[in-house]
């Protein structure tokens, strides 16, 4: 591991001169959609400027490492209205600051990749979620609130949550992995990719899912609603096509939701419990 600061040109030419790499996957960003309204300088100059970097740098170097940019199925935003499962050539509509960095990150480096040649593609991913993933995401965030209130003594424990309404594809990190080795292999310069399940889920069903793998009987959990929970104008539903990559390299999901939920959980409960 050699620490690189994304936001510093000079960090990212010095990393990619010292070890002239033939693999690159660009994962610097600030990833949260609700951090992306409190923080929206940070956010662009992450996910943008700092994907600029990379590609000017490979750019002067004359580089031939295959590069995987990464965007987001949140860009299409108000696209999602239609209801449709939306592919690869569904217009961009982002709604809040960490989706427009995403889109701009997302023609950048398809027009490097057709304008001066270098092995960039791009995969827009639907959410991932697993054993691993940070509280500042909601599945995981309720995992850990669960597996929390399962070492308490309590009669009565209070879970709090943003919007339950809202529907999000959800693709277990492992079957993401995967697909994302797989793009890297497979994907053609200036291209973008859909990856996800194909099926759209709402959160209410998921903590649901999460109340039901638990330990606590559920008259035993309140579910009360925070506002700064919510981000602002979110989008309601998001479902995407992912045939193109799927025709493409044969990747298809393996792990089933249940079982994504229930190691989720495990991780949590390891965790509170050596806490104790």
């Amino acid at each position: 591991l050699v620490r690189c600061d994304a936001t510093k040109q000079s960090s990212i030419q010095r990393i990619v001169r010292r070890f002239s790499p033939d693999y690159i996957y660009y994962l610097a960003a600030q990833s949260s959609v609700r951090q992306a309204w409190l923080k929206p300088v940070e956010t662009i100059q992450v996910n943008v400027i700092g994907g600029v970097y990379l590609l000017e740098t490979l750019r002067r170097l004359n580089s031939k490492a295959r590069v995987l940019i990464f965007s987001s199925g949140t860009t299409y935003g108000a696209t999602y209205l239609s209801g449709k499962s939306l592919d690869e050539e569904a217009c961009f509509k982002p709604k809040d600051p960490y989706s427009v960095s995403k889109m701009a990150i997302d023609f950048l480096a398809r027009l490097y990749a057709h304008v001066f040649g270098l092995r960039v593609s791009v995969v827009r991913l639907a959410n991932l979620t697993g054993p691993g993933q940070s509280t500042l995401f909601s599945v995981s965030n309720f995992a850990s609130q669960i597996a929390k209130m399962e070492t308490s003594p309590r009669s009565i424990h209070i879970i709090e949550v943003g919007n339950l309404s809202a529907k999000r594809d959800y693709l277990d990190i492992r079957d993401g992995i995967r697909a994302l080795y797989l793009a890297m292999k497979y994907g053609r310069p200036g291209e973008a990719y859909n990856i996800a399940s194909g099926t759209s889920r709402a959160l209410k069903d998921i903590l649901q899912g999460l109340i039901d793998l638990s330990e606590l009987k559920g008259n035993e959990i309140n579910i009360r609603r925070k506002d700064s929970l919510v981000p602002k104008d979110e989008i309601p539903r998001i479902k995407l096509d992912s045939s193109k990559f799927r025709k493409l390299t044969g990747w298809r999901p393996k792990i089933k939701f249940r079982q994504t939920l229930k190691d989720l959980l495990d991780e949590w409960r390891k965790y509170w419990r050596q806490a104790k």
